[in-house]
């Protein structure tokens, strides 16, 4: 009775909004305010996905065989297709992943781990961010595959935005990404060598499906194991804060740019050094933003929403694998207070995580590859070494 009552009143609370915001794109800009929205990634309780997947010309559809499918059905609780090679035949466009895989030549680079003769198989799953596109993806892709490794390309899209669902749409596309993972996970590569994944993920947006994929993966140490270590780029902040999600569904609505800060400069000893103009945004943004923080104030008080998102945060808080985590963040970040980031790498730190942080300092939420290149890979190429150089110990229980 209280879920249907729930579900009623977000169709009804849904559809004000969306009159709403179909009356705000009709009124021209205005005189900035004191607000500043940037770029946010939105619960994956309240957000669908869609993507147009296509595979790589260099893709394998060998890594998926018949023999790994029906391991996986034996072992592992979400459900797996009976074909893993429908989605290529059928075109299917629901799928919002695809595959990036390094170049032949390029795939056995070395992370400073393991002796020569036995270099593991390495893939990173990108997980973006609320209004991200393979597109966006596919640069950190590239970075990836030239260091030898393949690629998952998760987007978020916003084309589903508005599609209100208690996050039932989102959670099946995890789970099929979490199965597609199985599945690569579970073949065995020849000559003995290993297999291992890395997760890269964007805003909260992308942190919170890890979270979930984590949870998929609840009772299967031996996969959990495979995972090596966790990029976090401008996400990791586990407040339930309607400010923060309302900035977020502000910016991928309106297609605004990354941040209201202009950035230009050079890092000089690690260190941003740059001028910046702050630009306030439009009179529609600053109603619009208004608007989501009453409407999501009221979201998260729903039962099933909040009791899924505590879940989920409590995962990525008390029991990630114990690998390496990185944190890329910036002071200038107007989405995830830098604190909130902070403040959870510390807490990792306490539980026996190896935590490496690095503050930008200037950046626009999401945009420190784009705006220090070299730093920022330089900064993945030394995480990889940590992932893969040495032995972690235990995490303290």
């Amino acid at each position: 009775m209280e879920l249907s009552v729930s579900r009623s009143l977000m169709k009804t609370t849904s559809r004000q909004f969306i009159n709403t915001f179909l009356q705000l794109k009709q009124i021209p800009p205005q005189t900035p305010s004191q607000f500043h929205i940037c770029r946010h990634h939105i619960p994956l309780t309240t957000l669908s996905l869609s993507s147009n997947p296509k595979f790589s010309p260099n893709s394998k559809p060998s890594l998926f065989t018949q023999s790994s499918i029906q391991s996986i059905k034996s072992n592992f609780n979400p459900p797996i297709s009976n074909d893993c090679f429908a989605r290529i035949a059928s075109g299917d466009n629901s799928k919002s992943f695809e595959w990036k895989y390094a170049i032949d030549n390029v795939n056995d680079a070395k992370f400073g781990c393991v002796s020569d003769d036995k270099l593991p198989i390495v893939t990173v799953v990108l997980l973006g961010w609320l209004g991200s596109q393979q597109k966006h993806l596919r640069r950190y892709a590239e970075m990836y595959n030239s260091l030898g490794m393949n690629a998952i390309l998760f987007a978020a899209s916003v084309n589903d935005l508005l599609g209100f669902d208690l996050g039932k749409k989102i959670e099946s596309k995890l789970e099929s990404l979490s199965n597609e993972i199985v599945l690569w996970l579970e073949k065995i590569e020849i000559y003995g060598r290993e297999r291992f994944m890395i997760f890269h993920t964007f805003s909260n947006t992308g942190w919170l499906a890890y979270g979930h994929i984590l949870n998929l993966l609840q009772g299967r140490k031996e996969l959990l194991d495979k995972i090596k270590g966790c990029v976090v780029d401008s996400g990791g902040a586990p407040e339930l804060d309607p400010k923060i999600f309302a900035a977020g569904f502000t910016t991928a609505m309106l297609k605004k740019k990354s941040s209201s800060i202009n950035s230009s400069g050079q890092l000089q000893n690690g260190v941003a050094n740059v001028n910046t103009e702050e630009k306030g945004p439009s009179f529609k943004e600053v109603v619009l933003l208004t608007m989501l923080e009453k409407f999501f104030n009221v979201l998260l008080e729903f039962p099933d929403i909040r009791r899924r998102l505590i879940k989920v945060t409590s995962t990525l808080s008390n029991n990630q694998p114990c690998h390496p985590q990185l944190y890329l963040y910036s002071t200038a970040d107007k989405v995830i207070p830098f604190q909130s980031i902070e403040s959870f790498a510390e807490h990792q730190k306490s539980l026996g995580r190896k935590v490496t942080k690095f503050n930008f300092v200037s950046t626009p939420h999401v945009d420190h590859y784009r705006t220090f290149p070299d730093k920022y890979r330089s900064l993945i190429q030394n995480f990889l070494k940590d992932c893969f150089s040495a032995e972690i110990s235990n995490c303290a229980t």
